[in-house]
């Protein structure tokens, strides 16, 4: 059993203790040797607590889907995150701020199955990472020649499609993540890959400034045009946790990076069908050529 183990997300770093994060989704491609990591505190620590009792009162968010219900909630100044199963707990933890530092007390790493401990810790993370202007995004990410285009839109409306077909037709274009990048605008506006990209594997660490931000809908031909100020922030804001929009604080801190992305970041609205001339029309406009 180890003592610690360290990992970079997003240029934040996630300390967790006696547990290995590598059997977890893509978590190894984000592992730090400890003798790498004493330039950069921990924004966030987690712990395992299998004697933590439910606090949770009324969430403030539930998600359910088929027997599984994803809660969060807030109580003292302390969130509390629940996932279960045909109405047993499987994961609890208790996630609070000390002097900067976030720590999460988790329980059942031990028992349930990795993929959904993946899924609570991308919830806990996003939490303490919040607080450090960085926020995951649901889209599918493409690079090239060293930026990134975030394609955003509902579960399929064709994220990933798109982005399948620039790897297809533009030479040299790559995926960062095809489910959960974030977005850290600390140190100007940059997406990062992370250990959550939906069902497919690019896990990558790795990091791009955004040359744009794509919305998709679904068409009979391929049109695309830029969106003003006020149609980006309608465009972006529910493609950022939607949990974190429930709770006052947390929404309040999102606002202020999709303001940050703006400032920086075009943003376009593209009506497609799922072919070659989408991706040639897209990159005409993002790449002027």
């Amino acid at each position: 059993m180890v003592a610690a183990e360290y990992y970079k997300i997003a240029n934040h770093v996630l300390r967790i203790e006696k547990k290995s994060l590598k059997r977890v989704l893509g978590f190894s491609s984000f592992f730090v040797p400890e003798a790498e990591n004493q330039s950069q505190s921990p924004i966030l620590e987690i712990v395992t607590d299998d004697s933590l009792l439910d606090r949770m009162d009324k969430p403030f968010r539930s998600s359910a889907y088929m027997d599984t219900l994803t809660e969060l909630g807030i109580k003292d100044g302390t969130y509390i995150y629940r996932y279960s199963e045909s109405g047993v707990t499987q994961v609890l933890a208790e996630i609070r701020q000390e002097n900067g530092l976030f720590r999460a007390a988790v329980k059942g790493m031990d028992t349930v199955r990795p993929y959904n401990f993946g899924l609570a810790l991308w919830m806990i993370f996003g939490i303490a990472a919040v607080h450090h202007r960085t926020v995951s995004v649901h889209s599918s990410t493409i690079v090239y020649e060293g930026r990134a285009v975030m394609f955003l839109g509902e579960s399929g409306t064709g994220k990933s499609t798109q982005t399948r077909l620039w790897t297809q037709n533009v030479a040299g274009a790559e995926i960062l993540n095809d489910d959960s990048p974030f977005v850290n605008t600390e140190r100007g506006t940059l997406v990062y890959g992370s250990p959550w990209s939906g069902k497919a594997n690019y896990y990558r660490n790795e990091h791009y400034p955004i040359a744009a931000i794509v919305r998709l809908r679904q068409a009979p031909r391929n049109e695309i045009r830029r969106l003003s100020r006020l149609e980006a922030i309608g465009a972006l804001l529910p493609s950022c946790t939607p949990a974190f929009a429930y709770d006052g604080h947390l929404s309040s801190l999102v606002h202020g990076i999709v303001s940050d992305v703006l400032s920086e970041t075009p943003v376009y609205m593209l009506d497609c069908l799922p072919d070659a001339a989408a991706v040639r029309l897209t990159f005409d406009t993002v790449f002027g050529r």
